[in-house]
């Protein structure tokens, strides 16, 4: 059994993962003093959570954070510290341009040999959405899907 207890095993995430974590939102319909990927929720920031999940899968070799340089120290200082798989790129002004300043951190593979396992997976992911499961990434990874999340769902679209 997979770990979302389906009776079929896909086969393992073989090439690198490089995660864009966008967390460049201002949250303005939110209303609250910080934008909301930085409040608390359970004794961690929104933002953590989402971070905590991805530095807990090995597959990950690279996380991109999407978010402003006021903010960077505050609230991911002490993981950049003790994870050296951690950068920073700035935000747009609108989520495609954030999406954008994260992909243009992800290397270059175009002039190594090619395999099956060279390519470099990514998967973006808005930090203000903390509740999707590594198992629903994990699968979307090894099904090469395409990794939507909103709150505590995720919506596949195949690669075709």
């Amino acid at each position: 059994m997979d770990e979302l207890g389906n009776g079929l095993v896909p086969p393992p995430v073989r090439q690198p993962v490089s995660v864009i974590l966008l967390a460049g939102g201002v949250g303005s319909r939110m209303r609250a003093d910080r934008p909301k990927q930085f409040l608390q929720l359970c004794g961690q920031t929104v933002s953590e959570r989402s971070l905590s999940l991805f530095l807990g899968m090995p597959e990950v070799t690279q996380i991109i954070i999407v978010v402003e340089k006021r903010y960077r120290e505050a609230y991911f200082g002490r993981y950049v510290l003790l994870d050296k798989r951690i950068v920073f790129a700035d935000p747009g002004l609108e989520r495609q341009d954030s999406v954008r300043s994260g992909l243009e951190l992800v290397p270059d593979t175009t002039d190594r040999v090619r395999d099956d396992t060279d390519d470099i997976l990514v998967c973006v992911h808005d930090s203000a959405r903390p509740l999707v499961s590594r198992a629903c990434i994990r699968s979307c990874l090894r099904g090469r899907l395409y990794l939507w999340s909103c709150c505590d769902w995720c919506a596949l679209q195949g690669d075709d």
